[in-house]
């Protein structure tokens, strides 16, 4: 095999790319600022946590009548490998999560160009984008449900052309669960993979999957 060829065959651009934003995290994770509303978020998933482990009472500031803007299955997960309550761990964990974004937004881009170089641009423009890698490291709430909603319009994009075995309903049910379990307004992830399979069928088929569709709502 050709050195090109393995170059190619294993995305060594993007592994490449995100040893660097490796590097740069562990550089820069101590110099993150601490924000006004951190404390809330993580203490939600502190309290929930214990709440999992030593069914010590949840102490949310919610009223049990009103929905929250936020669920806490990420931070709760964060407290998991950060008991110290340390913000420059948090903050290492939000950056090191948000490596999943990076690489998705790459193979969404290969997945339409089959262009190794190009689909670089995928990670290099959001991470030179100030109003997206500046609140990485702080914003424990809407950069995990950022990153999380693309790897959905990911998967979705990957098995658009499958019909509904079990690969698929397993991979996007479990997807979708985890952006659910960050913020209620995941549920749009639902009229996305709606208009997706609409799009992508046949234009004969397009007025019977709206039949249907609609005879089943």
């Amino acid at each position: 095999m050709h050195l090109n060829s393995i170059l190619k065959k294993y995305h060594v651009g993007l592994i490449i790319w995100i040893f660097i934003y490796l590097i740069f995290t562990f550089l820069t994770y101590k110099q993150v600022p601490i924000t006004s509303d951190e404390e809330y978020r993580y203490k939600r998933g502190q309290e929930q946590l214990n709440y999992f482990l030593y069914s010590i009472p949840l102490q949310n500031y919610f009223l049990p009548t009103i929905e929250p803007d936020t669920y806490y299955f990420y931070v709760t997960l964060l407290n998991i490998f950060n008991p110290s309550f340390f913000y420059e761990w948090f903050h290492l964990q939000n950056m090191l999560f948000a490596t999943i974004i990076f690489v998705v937004s790459y193979f969404l881009i290969f997945e339409y160009t089959k262009n190794y170089v190009f689909s670089l641009l995928g990670p290099t423009v959001l991470f030179f984008t100030p109003s997206f890698s500046g609140h990485i490291g702080f914003n424990p709430i809407d950069m995990p449900f950022a990153i999380l909603f693309l790897l959905n319009i990911y998967l979705i994009y990957r098995f658009r052309n499958q019909g509904f075995n079990f690969k698929k309903i397993l991979i996007l049910g479990f997807s979708f669960w985890l952006l659910l379990g960050i913020r209620p307004l995941g549920f749009q992830i639902f009229l996305l993979y709606i208009i997706f399979q609409f799009l992508d069928l046949p234009k004969s088929n397009k007025i019977k999957f709206l039949i249907q569709f609609l005879g089943h709502t």
